[in-house]
């Protein structure tokens, strides 16, 4: 995962911090940008500064990568649930108990 350096040029801070927010989603450009109604040509010029975000498309890209990263601590807590569960279930059978 690339992680995009951070200037003290506003419309860059915010593309970086969208940039490694999609990248933390594991979303590809085409993917975000289809998403958006966008070329990934147009959300690469947003996510390099290159391009002023319009504000609709901000909070948009947000709820996204907020719901998407949500979604993903979600799944991962049931595999860590299931796992658990059989290793307790695991236990129990070796000792005896079913």
């Amino acid at each position: 995962m690339t992680k995009m350096n951070v200037t003290d040029d506003p419309a860059q801070r915010v593309g970086a911090i969208m940039h490694n927010a999609r990248m933390m989603c594991h979303m590809a450009r085409n993917e975000l940008a289809e998403r958006l109604g966008i070329s990934p040509a147009e959300l690469s010029a947003y996510e390099h500064g290159r391009a002023p975000i319009p504000e609709h498309l901000l909070e948009y890209i947000f709820t996204i990568g907020y719901n998407t990263m949500r979604a993903r601590i979600f799944q991962e807590r049931y595999r860590q649930q299931r796992r658990a569960f059989r290793k307790i279930k695991q236990i129990g059978y070796r000792d005896g108990m079913n």
